[in-house]
């Protein structure tokens, strides 16, 4: 951690900034995939995915252009996770129909 601060200083980029976009991106996908879970219409869900997944891209894209390798890690296995429990969410809802 104390690493990837340095490397946030040297590049001139405050990490409470980083921190803050996302924790904020974070909470964001979160909250989405807890209304995704709720979703009973396969159409409401299928826009709720598609916006959970842009969400998860744009914290991917943040994290490489503003974080360190680490960062973006982190970054890319939440993005994984979220498309992952989308498409499951999405395949539950289809076998109801």
């Amino acid at each position: 951690a104390k690493a990837m601060i340095n490397a946030l200083e040297d590049a001139n980029i405050k990490p409470e900034d980083v921190k803050e976009y996302i924790n904020n991106k974070v909470d964001e996908i979160k909250k989405d995939l807890a209304d995704l879970d709720k979703e009973k219409v396969a159409k409401d869900a299928q826009v709720m995915a598609k916006k959970i997944k842009k969400n998860a891209e744009d914290l991917v894209k943040y994290a490489k252009k503003k974080g360190t390798a680490e960062l973006s890690k982190v970054a890319e296995d939440l993005r994984d996770k979220a498309i992952q429990v989308t498409e499951d969410v999405l395949a539950k809802l289809e076998k109801t129909k």
